[in-house]
């Protein structure tokens, strides 16, 4: 069934709401919380049921930030999607991906970065492995800027075994 709380939460096939810590150390309690006890009753779908149309039109998902009528501001976290398991009667941490603010924003323009972040063993806090800047780089092993070359990809860490593997069709 589905309940409203007096807190405005609603919840669906579930009674309390439930908190959780985000990846920013703050406690939330989603307006929205759907709960189940099997694989099947637990997903959120959403379906655009048309052929027609421009092509670029699409079923969205959006996480957006205002500022109170002011623009964001350089870093400044859009959203960001959490991977957690139960550890021991918690919700533990395992991986995420978060979108901000990679520049300075204003009008009609908003440039952002992904990151790509995944807990190590015997952690739940997750730790940047891949950022994807506004200018199309991908970066690895930490690297949160690149100052001294123009590459698309960069790389960082304490092991020189780094490599790339190419894999030809026909199996070769």
């Amino acid at each position: 069934g589905i309940r409203i709380t007096s807190n405005g939460e609603i919840l669906v096939n579930e009674n309390t709401a439930r908190s959780y810590v985000d990846g920013a150390g703050n406690t939330q309690t989603p307006k929205l919380q759907v709960e189940a006890d099997d694989n099947n009753s637990s997903a959120i779908s959403l379906t655009w049921n048309s052929g027609g149309g421009s092509a670029g039109r699409r079923a969205s998902f959006m996480f957006a930030r205002t500022a109170d009528g002011s623009a964001v501001s350089n870093n400044s976290v859009l959203g960001e999607v959490l991977f957690m398991g139960e550890g021991n009667s918690t919700l533990e941490k395992a991986a995420s991906i978060r979108a901000e603010v990679d520049g300075t924003p204003g009008t009609n323009d908003m440039p952002g970065r992904l990151i790509f972040s995944t807990s190590a063993d015997g952690s739940d806090s997750p730790t940047e492995r891949v950022r994807i800047t506004s200018g199309g780089v991908a970066l690895f092993g930490g690297l949160t800027s690149q100052t001294s070359d123009t590459s698309k990809l960069a790389v960082q860490g304490g092991d020189s075994n780094i490599g790339i593997i190419q894999v030809h069709a026909g199996g070769g």
